[in-house]
């Protein structure tokens, strides 16, 4: 990361003797320089001192501990850091301490990339030259998706849009060619591994998080909102370093079609709610000068963005520059008048009120029924609604990963905004949901929202319903709650605009049910759980899917021990294997079974072995005096499924294999490949088969159960018509 000093802050940086020449210029941040400052801040806030605390601890100023924190310094005197480390408990000889200047980099050969501002790429000092324009663009494509496959095709759109020539696929290869050629100084000889890699789908840019800027601010970001209630100095300091990333709009050299690409234009979006945050802590901690370099550096890309007109209005005046605050509000004015024919909102008008009396900005404005969105914005509550996480909760630990992984902008350069665990009836979607909602939650600061969807029910909850109990969760009065959806989804957005909250919501019965509830706020997460594959959600919103199969082997186990204890397992472990194979591996089955035996400690796992292989399995997998059972699990997902469909469902219980393929399916129903194809799909979409490759599917042995029940009952309910 590239920071480029001011002459007041280099001057500063010689008054308060943190380096010993006169170096000028540029700055590149140096690796130990950043790791000493990210640890000088962690060891500080761990003892709970502020930066003037520590200067005064280890006898340097406050602006000296300021600028090591952030890195901003690159070669800070010895003495310096040596005082500082002792007055934070870290033995200073076991620091990297910087080298003296002159001495051979080890790293002169890192990449150091920049898409946040004017696209760079650095080579250790040495700044690189991507070439033409086109090889610009498309790197600059790669990096907003860092570390994804990137396809030929979204490439050649940005490049070219509607016309690209005829070449255009071995035009893209040789771009992708020398970009490998010119980055590939950043590796060191031995190492095989390239930056820029061809795949079958297209092309992949591999960084690791201190290589790219974008990397860096979400990092900074993330750190900011985690600290945010327990000490908000640091976090302050903290989104302010991260705002000082960018150095403009994203990839501000390259062409239209790759600023206006959606990536970028999240990206965007992410800036300017951290801006809007970082506003409002420093407002509120007295810091408002801070805020105002921010705000200004969006005022000209968001000309008619009320909301940080106000706060920058807030901040000036704060600042001691009333004059230019009311100018604000003129300039302003002014625009939203010739441009849209409308007035100020209430929210720009209660700001210059404040201003002309001349309050603290951290002072409230009178509330009057035309402010109703932003006073409901200021004493919105931080809910925490998430149920207790699942008792004995085991397993999942790919399912976990891959959860992480998404949200990880370390792994995927933004991370998703958007979830949808999926799959059948009684797999453990919304424990799973449930536990890594709790594992997560420390990330959103701002609270968590949970709402159960009711999609496996005769009554569904519609949107409508589930956005009152939301904005109530939020603290909206009953009386201020809009009766129409739109309203109320613009009200709910308005609220989370600003915020970092997490968002589950359980059992979705589709995707119309969940649109109105995702906020527009990019720092917001939404967790959905749901029996459909809502691959609609994928195709509009790119929302990653990640279906839920059935627990391996060795974590039934360990769910059956968890429950009934490792004793009596371990005394019967061929027949705790048995149990978890006569449940299919299916947790809810495991758990009825697991119930039934805690209930009756006397009875021995191989006598209700018996009873599930010799019996009437289905109804032995519920809770007496329970509506817990697996047969009423899958009779609803089953009637909701088209008479087509189900008909199919219950002939496919005949089947003894354990997969299906097109033509067995058609055979068993009697009809054509093209009619039955439609059908599978169906099923699969419902979550009542699942597919092995292209053209082969399996049915859980459970859900195989059912469909022989269900064709029985259907064909003896026939019977007795037909008899009379």
């Amino acid at each position: 990361m590239t920071l480029v000093y001011s002459a007041r802050k280099l001057y500063a940086t010689y008054d308060d003797g943190l380096v010993g020449d006169d170096t000028g210029g540029s700055k590149t941040m140096e690796p130990h320089v950043a790791s000493f400052g990210r640890l000088l801040h962690e060891r500080r806030t761990r003892l709970g001192l502020t930066q003037r605390e520590l200067a005064e601890r280890a006898g340097v100023s406050v602006r000296a501990v300021r600028y090591i924190e952030r890195g901003e310094v690159q070669q800070p005197r010895q003495e310096s850091v040596r005082s500082l480390a002792e007055a934070v408990g870290v033995d200073p000889d076991q620091l990297s301490l910087p080298a003296a200047r002159g001495q051979k980099d080890a790293d002169s050969s890192s990449l150091c990339l920049g898409i946040l501002g004017s696209l760079t790429v650095r080579l250790g000092r040495r700044t690189v030259d991507i070439g033409s324009l086109k090889q610009r663009c498309m790197l600059g494509l790669l990096a907003l998706q860092p570390n994804e496959v990137v396809s030929r095709d979204e490439i050649i759109d940005v490049l070219w849009g509607d016309d690209p020539p005829v070449t255009c696929v071995s035009l893209v290869h040789s771009y992708a060619s020398r970009l490998r050629q010119t980055l590939e100084g950043s590796r060191q000889t031995s190492s095989r591994e390239q930056h820029i890699t061809a795949t079958r789908q297209g092309y992949k840019l591999t960084v690791e998080p201190e290589q790219l800027d974008l990397f860096v601010f979400n990092d900074l970001v993330i750190r900011a909102r985690e600290m945010h209630d327990d000490n908000e100095e640091s976090a302050l300091d903290l989104f302010h370093q991260g705002l000082s990333s960018w150095r403009g709009p994203v990839l501000a050299d390259t062409v239209p079609g790759l600023r206006q690409h959606p990536a970028a234009i999240r990206l965007s979006h992410q800036r300017l709610a951290v801006v809007l945050a970082h506003a409002d802590l420093a407002i509120q901690t007295g810091r408002p000068e801070q805020a105002v370099e921010h705000l200004r550096a969006l005022a000209c890309s968001e000309p008619l963005h009320e909301g940080m007109h106000a706060r920058l209005m807030l901040a000036l005046a704060g600042s001691g520059q009333r004059a230019a605050a009311l100018q604000v509000f003129s300039d302003i004015r002014t625009r939203l008048s010739h441009e849209l024919g409308v007035d100020p909102s209430e929210e720009l008008k209660a700001a210059h009120l404040q201003v002309l009396r001349q309050e603290a900005p951290s002072e409230p404005v009178p509330e009057t029924e035309s402010r109703q969105r932003s006073a409901l914005v200021m004493r919105m509550v931080a809910p925490a609604q998430l149920p207790p996480d699942v008792a004995g909760f085991t397993g999942r630990c790919r399912a976990l990963d891959r959860l992480r992984d998404l949200v990880s902008p370390t792994v995927t350069g933004t991370g998703a905004k958007v979830i949808a665990v999926t799959g059948m009836a009684g797999v453990g979607k919304s424990a799973l949901g449930v536990h890594w909602a709790h594992e997560m939650r420390g990330m959103f600061p701002d609270g968590q929202l949970y709402l159960e969807l009711n999609g496996n029910s005769h009554t569904p909850l519609c949107p409508v319903e589930a956005l009152r109990r939301l904005l109530s969760a939020l603290g909206v009065p009953p009386d201020r709650i809009p009766a129409a959806q739109a309203e109320a989804t613009a009200l709910f957005r308005t609220l989370l605009a600003d915020r970092r909250m997490l968002i589950v919501l359980d059992d979705a019965a589709s995707t119309a049910q969940i649109r109105p509830l995702l906020p527009g706020n990019p720092d917001c997460l939404v967790l959905i759980t749901s029996r459909t594959q809502l691959v609609s959600l994928t195709a509009s919103d790119g929302a990653p899917l990640v279906n839920l199969d059935v627990l391996a082997p060795e974590e039934s186990a360990a769910l059956l021990a968890t429950m009934l204890g490792r004793k009596r397992v371990a005394a019967e472990p061929e027949a705790a294997a048995m149990l978890a194979e006569l449940c299919g591996h299916l947790p809810l089955a495991l758990r009825i079974a697991a119930t039934n035996l805690i209930v009756r400690p006397g009875r021995r796992l191989e006598s209700f072995v018996a009873e599930l292989r010799d019996g009437d399995r289905l109804s032995a997998l519920r809770v007496d005096g329970d509506d817990l059972s697996i047969r009423d699990a899958i009779d609803i997902s089953y009637r909701k499924l088209r008479p087509a469909a189900r008909q199919l469902f219950r002939y496919l219980g005949r089947h003894a294999e354990p997969e299906i393929t097109y033509v067995t399916a058609a055979a068993t129903l009697g009809t054509a490949v093209h009619r039955v194809k439609p059908l599978l799909e169906q099923l699969c979409m419902a979550s009542m088969l699942r597919r092995v490759a292209h053209d082969r599917y399996r049915m859980h042995g459970l859900l195989r159960y059912y469909a022989a029940e269900r064709e029985q009952m259907e064909t003896f309910t026939a019977m007795s018509e037909c008899l009379g």
